[in-house]
């Protein structure tokens, strides 16, 4: 079973009770965008990575996302990265698929939530 942090789930960036407080609503739009297209990004080079068992992209890709996505607050996506990139190695792909794919899907899900995430007051094309 996956090693999962004892950290509270997005919470960090609410606009109230979060990072974003006292933020005008065109800069935590820019937050916004940027996040979007980063995690878009770098799940697109998670994803092609691992299709094409390249073990040092897989490693890169996962630890950009384990950084990206603790920053934010997304705490299991950020557990799932860094699960994905300690098995990055060429004898252990069938994990690397397992926690990996299971990254990307979290990933994924975290685009679909980007509401949720900063508030619907700050809705922009992902």
């Amino acid at each position: 079973m996956p090693k999962v942090s004892k950290l509270p789930e997005v919470p960090l960036l609410m606009r109230e009770g979060g990072i974003l407080v006292g933020l005008d609503t065109e800069v935590v739009l820019e937050i916004k965008a940027q996040f979007a297209l980063d995690l878009r990004n770098v799940t697109d080079a998670l994803r092609s990575a691992i299709a094409q068992n390249d073990v040092e992209a897989t490693r890169f890709a996962s630890h950009t996302l384990k950084g990206l996505a603790a920053l934010y607050g997304l705490i299991k996506l950020s557990d799932m990265a860094e699960l994905t990139n300690s098995h990055c190695f060429a004898d252990m792909h069938s994990k690397v698929v397992k926690y990996g794919t299971y990254a990307v899907r979290l990933a994924e899900n975290s685009q679909l939530k980007l509401d949720a995430l900063f508030g619907k007051e700050t809705d922009v094309a992902a």
